[in-house]
């Protein structure tokens, strides 16, 4: 079997509630994420309300090693009263299957008719645009594996 480029790993609570419903979680959410991932190439997340999408450039044990401390960390700095189901991680095989992955990732709030994070805080897209420092590592990542990817589009 081929080698996969990465994972998009998505992951939700046990009974489907919404992870991070106010602001300041979504921020929570965000520092646990790119702080977790920071020795990783992570290339997106988004978290839309009742799952959270992540688009690794790793093996599968290596996304799914990283989302189990994400979920981890979420649990406890949330106070989740519930725990997290197993995560479900998607291979990704061809660089075209990356490109829309990230895209589609990005595009949690429109897609799902949300308009409750208007600056995308429970994303990495901050980040991409130089607004927030925490997770400038991504944009290491998406420069050197979505080339074609720019401050544009």
């Amino acid at each position: 079997m081929k080698q996969p480029i990465g994972h998009h790993v998505t992951c939700s609570l046990a009974d489907g509630r919404v992870i991070a419903p106010t602001l300041e979680d979504r921020r929570v959410l965000s520092r646990v994420v790119l702080e977790k991932s920071a020795d990783h190439r992570l290339l997106g997340f988004n978290c839309a309300d009742t799952h959270l999408h992540t688009d690794f450039a790793e093996p599968e044990s290596v996304s799914m090693e990283v989302t189990h401390r994400i979920e981890a960390s979420l649990h406890y700095r949330l106070h989740l009263p519930v725990a997290f189901v197993k995560a479900y991680p998607e291979p990704i095989l061809k660089q075209q299957h990356l490109i829309n992955c990230f895209n589609y990732i990005l595009k949690q709030q429109p897609h799902h008719n949300l308009a409750w994070d208007p600056y995308l805080e429970a994303s990495n897209l901050p980040d991409l645009l130089g607004l927030r420092l925490i997770g400038a590592h991504t944009i290491r990542h998406v420069k050197t594996l979505l080339p074609r990817v720019d401050r544009g589009r």
